[in-house]
């Protein structure tokens, strides 16, 4: 059984509005995949703008961060700013099934990890049809900027320097959010 924010809306609202999107999800199947048919109800909400039930707060989430208090703390912030489904990933080599098969709608990478680098796993997700599409943040260390250059390279969306509040993060989920809808 899955718990309160391992993967699952916090709420009957959220929950109603996520089955709504897993159940349409999986109509469209048939037709590409179940990546797919996510994609076609991202683009849907992202035109439908604030008017849409489900929006940022109803993503769902993959934190990659090779530690855990990292991934605990972005996964709080998140809780903080109404995101309840959201699920972790210690590296890129595990992140990497979990995406083909989990339906994400936004990454949150650390930028410097341990085994697969944030940026290779960027480039990994990048270069899949299926995953290609999603919105992607990265975590830097301050003053890392050859890092952003290779990111934004790569096809990050956008980026955030350590240490960062919650405030900070919501405004760099907006900024990613908001360059969607265009």
């Amino acid at each position: 059984h899955l718990q309160l924010g391992q993967g699952m809306p916090c709420c009957s609202r959220q929950s109603d509005a996520y089955h709504r999107k897993e159940a349409i999800a999986k109509s469209l199947a048939p037709v590409g995949g179940v990546n797919a048919a996510h994609q076609l109800l991202r683009e849907y909400y992202l035109l439908a703008g604030t008017n849409a039930r489900v929006g940022i707060n109803n993503m769902k989430f993959l934190v990659v961060d090779d530690f855990s208090t990292v991934r605990r703390i972005v996964k709080n912030m998140l809780a903080s700013l109404g995101c309840h489904n959201v699920q972790q990933a210690d590296d890129g080599r595990t992140a990497l099934p979990m995406l083909k098969k989990g339906n994400f709608d936004f990454v949150i990478v650390d930028g410097n990890m341990a085994g697969m680098q944030g940026i290779d796993l960027v480039k990994h997700i990048r270069a899949d049809e299926e995953l290609k599409h999603l919105p992607i943040l990265m975590i830097t260390d301050v003053g890392k900027r050859e890092q952003i250059i290779k990111g934004r390279q790569a096809g990050v969306n956008g980026f955030i320097e350590k240490p960062f509040t919650a405030a900070v993060l919501k405004e760099k989920l907006g900024k990613i959010y908001e360059s969607l809808k265009r």
